[in-house]
């Protein structure tokens, strides 16, 4: 049987705008690919008894890219920079992972699904990059440009790439400050800058800030999606 993957959706609304919910197709294709159904998630407003519902029929849980998170949520003030998030699709966004975590269901995160996992276990953000830090890396870059990332040795990251440096893309302003709670850092780039990090508190929590999904012809970064379809075939296998 084809294991279930569920993808959170983008969600837009506004003057002139229906509201949409909206995935770029990459994810999906990812999913496919390594022989996964991919189901796209809603917002929903329900309760929790809803999203555990929700993720009862899912044997894993890919947190896609997006917009910034409110960093109220980490006690600080709005950078300038910052595309806040539609606040229906934050909270349920907050909400699902709350209850995935619980249910120790196998979660991939990329880039804005990286930072709401770490802001979900406690953790902080660095708002924009090139103001508050001094960089050396052009982070922000969403027309192909790439940069090397370190992984660190003895993490789940290492041990599944393989590799201990790897040249992937690079589009995002944001990055993980401080690291929430059981979650290692396991890659950084050449800067400094936290590219990948993983939960030492569950079975498979692994989350990255490029997007592989992107780069699917690239073997090393396919082998993330092939990886976490492992763990889901091993969860879905448990729950027989």
């Amino acid at each position: 049987m084809r294991p279930i993957i569920g993808i959170n959706c983008d969600y837009e609304e506004g003057e002139g705008v229906r509201p949409r919910y909206f995935l770029n197709r990459d994810y999906s294709a990812a999913v496919e690919l390594e022989g996964g159904i991919p189901v796209l998630l809603p917002v929903s407003q329900r309760d929790e008894g809803h999203i555990a519902g929700l993720l009862g029929m899912l044997n894993g849980l890919i947190l896609s890219g997006g917009k910034d998170i409110d960093p109220s949520r980490y006690g600080q003030k709005a950078h300038p920079s910052i595309k806040p998030t539609a606040a229906e699709k934050e909270e349920f966004d907050f909400r699902l992972v709350e209850s995935a975590l619980k249910m120790d269901i196998p979660i991939l995160g990329i880039c804005y699904g990286e930072q709401l996992l770490n802001v979900s276990l406690g953790g902080s953000l660095v708002q924009d990059i090139t103001s508050q830090l001094s960089a050396s890396v052009n982070h922000s870059n969403p027309f192909g440009g790439r940069h090397k990332v370190l992984i660190e040795k003895g993490t789940r990251l290492h041990r599944l790439l393989g590799m201990e440096t790897l040249d992937t893309n690079s589009s995002h302003h944001q990055a993980i400050d401080r690291p929430g709670g059981g979650l290692r850092v396991c890659a950084r780039a050449e800067d400094g800058v936290i590219e990948a990090v993983e939960s030492v508190r569950h079975t498979f929590v692994l989350a990255v800030q490029w997007h592989p999904e992107r780069m699917l012809n690239d073997t090393v970064e396919r082998r993330l999606f092939s990886e976490f379809m492992k763990e889901v075939r091993a969860y879905a296998s448990q729950r027989i």
